[in-house]
């Protein structure tokens, strides 16, 4: 649901002057990111055949056993899409990664005439991991940096914006990354929202628009806590035999959305620093405190800081779309959560 805008992006920087560029997608956890690349397919012109690779759990290996596992992927894909019947890649042939930039792409080509590969890499942030920078990430760098200068491809990357994961991937690997375009992937509009909680299950379910108002105003339009909220309703009347969502339903499944939203949440808490979870656990308690009552309520739990530090968390949680301008928790479930496990 929506996302109209950012397809529309990557269609222009693409298309457009940008189209040596890498393109970046980046966002909090859950927000949708991969949702975006895998329905890219249905946004943009057929001359694109994308190839979509999630790097989790894909990290603790060689070069040339990931570029291997590139080359099958495509190989896969190209028959699944386009009914190309090519050679499965042997695992031999890739001991020196070169071979896929001078064999297997080039017969790919071939194959594909004016297509144009779109290469979207999820979780690409997974390489910032320190274990992983002389045995693998470096060397996969310095190779996709020779990829993107081959004719015919074109590059995707996700990465999360929580903590300080995008500034530690645009810092470590500065020459790959400075010419790339960004695009914040972010909340639903209130009617991309309202859709998302309805259209489901038209037909089915109604809601009443104050539900649904509720909804949007626990969530903020964050697509997983939506969905989430959605999927204990509909877990309620099934339950009940109600077809008719209200207000007061969407009070009474708080609660257990709360407790299956922990892992997501406590995300949010886990990543923060030490001066970021007491500014949180303050604000849960009194939302929308100004900066001088946050630093007074702190130091009467002795808590070591300095104003410049204190302004600097909040910023940074506003920055990560945890809280507004007026010291407010965008996602109000989250403020919930803070209250029940960081009292």
């Amino acid at each position: 649901f929506g996302r109209e805008d950012i397809f529309s992006w990557i269609d222009r920087s693409l298309m457009g002057k940008y189209v040596d560029h890498i393109l970046v997608l980046h966002g909090q956890r859950r927000v949708g990111k991969t949702s975006v690349l895998k329905q890219i397919p249905n946004f943009l012109p057929k001359q694109y055949i994308q190839f979509f690779f999630d790097l989790q759990g894909r990290t603790n290996t060689t070069l040339d056993r990931f570029i291997w596992w590139i080359a099958s992927e495509i190989v896969r894909t190209l028959k699944k899409e386009c009914n190309l019947d090519l050679p499965k890649p042997d695992r031999n042939a890739f001991t020196d990664p070169e071979a896929f930039i001078t064999d297997f792409l080039p017969t790919v080509r071939n194959q594909l005439g004016d297509k144009v590969l779109l290469l979207t890499f999820d979780e690409f942030d997974t390489l910032d991991r320190p274990d992983i920078q002389d045995t693998f990430a470096k060397s996969l760098i310095a190779y996709l940096k020779r990829l993107i200068e081959q004719q015919g491809l074109n590059f995707i990357f996700s990465i999360g914006s929580s903590g300080n994961k995008l500034e530690n991937m645009q810092a470590s690997y500065t020459d790959f990354f400075k010419t790339a375009l960004y695009r914040k992937v972010s909340f639903l509009t209130p009617d991309d929202c309202r859709r998302l909680i309805t259209k489901p299950v038209e037909g089915l379910i109604s809601y009443e628009p104050k539900a649904v108002q509720n909804i949007a105003l626990y969530t903020s339009g964050h697509p997983y806590s939506t969905q989430l909220m959605c999927h204990e309703l509909f877990s309620r009347c099934q339950k009940t035999g109600s077809r008719n969502i209200t207000a007061q339903d969407v009070e009474e499944i708080l609660p257990d959305v709360i407790e299956r939203g922990t892992v997501n949440l406590k995300f949010v808490w886990d990543e923060a620093s030490n001066l970021e979870k007491w500014t949180l656990a303050t604000l849960a308690q009194a939302e929308g405190a100004a900066l001088r009552d946050i630093s007074k309520t702190l130091k009467t739990q002795q808590l070591r800081f300095s104003e410049a530090e204190l302004n600097s968390a909040i910023l940074h949680l506003r920055d990560k779309d945890v809280l507004t301008d007026e010291n407010r928790f965008v996602i109000h479930l989250l403020k919930l959560w803070l209250l029940t496990n960081r009292p």
